[in-house]
């Protein structure tokens, strides 16, 4: 969809905060963006098994536009997942 990558910045932007929300909130999964025109609808929906793939995009995508805040949003979230997914392979569950 054009709107889309015409409009990197707002749905990176999203993303960004959609995954906060959802790791914080210790979801499974989140719809984070919805975009409707007459030909089509599409729904960004984030999934707690992929979201540091996601979020490495994004950081990318920021650092290629010099944007150092949303990177280091996105470095907290990468360390946060990081640390949680060590917790479940060290104990089993998520602490």
């Amino acid at each position: 969809m054009e709107w889309v990558s015409q409009n990197k910045y707002i749905v990176f932007s999203e993303i960004v905060r959609y995954s906060e929300k959802m790791i914080k909130g210790d979801l499974e999964h989140i719809n984070a963006i919805m975009i409707s025109n007459l030909a089509d609808n599409i729904v960004f929906i984030l999934r707690n098994d992929s979201v540091d793939s996601t979020l490495k995009k994004a950081m990318d995508y920021f650092l290629e536009i010099e944007e150092y805040e949303q990177c280091g949003k996105i470095r907290d979230l990468l360390i946060l997942i990081s640390n949680r997914n060590k917790s479940i392979k060290d104990y089993g569950r998520k602490t």
